[in-house]
């Protein structure tokens, strides 16, 4: 009885860890986007119409 109720804190124990871990990550994405969103973006449009210069012949 002893042995299931350690198993079964065990498993409680790292799912928990777990949990916090995707948490924080998920939270330091959305700093990371909140923060650097705007950069990203632009450059990501920049980029874009650069292609579409560099392709478009008309």
């Amino acid at each position: 009885m002893v042995a299931l109720m350690t198993v079964q804190h065990n498993r409680s124990y790292y799912r928990n860890i777990f949990a916090r871990v995707v948490a924080k990550s998920r939270i330091y994405t959305l700093l990371y986007e909140f923060v650097h969103g705007v950069q990203l973006n632009d450059a990501r449009w920049l980029s874009l119409t650069k292609i579409r210069e560099l392709f478009d012949t008309e």
